[in-house]
């Protein structure tokens, strides 16, 4: 039963297409049918004759191609311009037929009908394609409020608002996490030998290896300049965090060419614990960046741990 509805209400469009085109066709040939038993009848103080009850089904019809193409967009907008060709034609061939006037207007109507659609359905597009460009223009907003234009992983301060709310998860749990802090190592010879673009290369290939290796609970953010941030989020044994972390400085280590030379970049990194080192993101990543320092006091390239 659940699963009629689910259909159902993902088809909804659909079927009351298919319902507004029967009842269309139904007008068409079925009303039609029996107009001479209802012609010339007394409703309430009205005398209904022929020609009222075509101009009747004549703008019932319209209004159902109206509301097809709202309902269904493209879909709806050829189906009921389908219809009313079907109904126009009809209407001109009466008047050839017959040689009679009297299907004059109808013809002028279903041929209105036919442009009435026409706008609604190029104007129900246009909106489309602005309403588009606004969710494409507020998606890029988004990434530039939440993630690095550069290397598109997250900005300083949605890195640290993630470490905060992380903090305060694992408060309640009595889970512990970790916090990296990475300095590429000689980054400003790289820019001033080489280029900025060089340099940009360099911190775009590194996050992208970081996002291959890293598990996919743990988070990557450049902090600022060639300082990057990892949270390791994922529970991990103690005895295996050493090797998580040098696994990650391996892949920094990975050479790369540019511009026909080969780069080697390294990375002086440091790693402070939660809740051991800091109960807040501004201790951990103090600690951290800490415990990173002194690793380029010790000759860079190297993996230090706060104490």
């Amino acid at each position: 039963m659940e699963k009629v509805v689910n259909f159902l209400k993902s088809n909804h469009r659909i079927f009351i297409t298919i319902l507004g085109t029967i009842l269309y066709l139904h007008l068409i040939f079925a009303l039609r049918e029996h107009l001479p038993s209802i012609a010339n009848r007394k409703i309430l103080f009205i005398i209904i004759n022929d020609a009222d009850i075509k101009a009747i089904i004549i703008q019932i019809q319209v209004l159902l191609s109206v509301a097809i193409v709202l309902n269904d967009d493209k879909r709806g907008y050829y189906i009921s311009v389908l219809l009313n060709i079907i109904s126009l034609w009809g209407a001109v061939i009466f008047v050839f037929y017959s040689k009679s006037p009297t299907a004059v207007p109808a013809i002028f109507t279903y041929f209105t009908a036919i442009i009435l659609v026409t706008l609604i359905y190029t104007y129900k597009m246009r909106v489309r394609k602005h309403l588009e460009e606004l969710k494409k223009k507020e998606n890029e907003l988004k990434k530039l409020a939440y993630f690095d234009g550069l290397t598109k992983v997250l900005n300083r301060k949605t890195f640290i608002d993630e470490l905060d709310l992380h903090i305060e998860f694992y408060k309640k749990s009595n889970k512990r996490l970790f916090v990296i802090f990475m300095d590429i190592d000689n980054f400003k010879n790289i820019n001033d030998t080489m280029g900025h673009f060089v340099g940009d290369t360099v911190l775009i290939e590194i996050t992208k290896r970081l996002r291959q290796i890293l598990h996919e609970e743990d988070i990557v953010g450049r902090l600022g300049g060639d300082e990057l941030g990892i949270i390791i989020k994922h529970q991990i044994k103690e005895e295996e965090v050493n090797e998580y972390v040098r696994m990650i400085k391996d892949a920094v280590m990975k050479p790369f060419g540019k511009d026909g030379k080969v780069i080697f970049p390294t990375a002086s990194i440091g790693v402070a614990e939660y809740p051991k080192n800091g109960s807040s993101s501004t201790e951990l990543l103090k600690n951290s960046d800490t415990a990173m320092y002194q690793s380029k006091r010790e000759g860079k390239n190297k993996i230090t741990y706060f104490t």
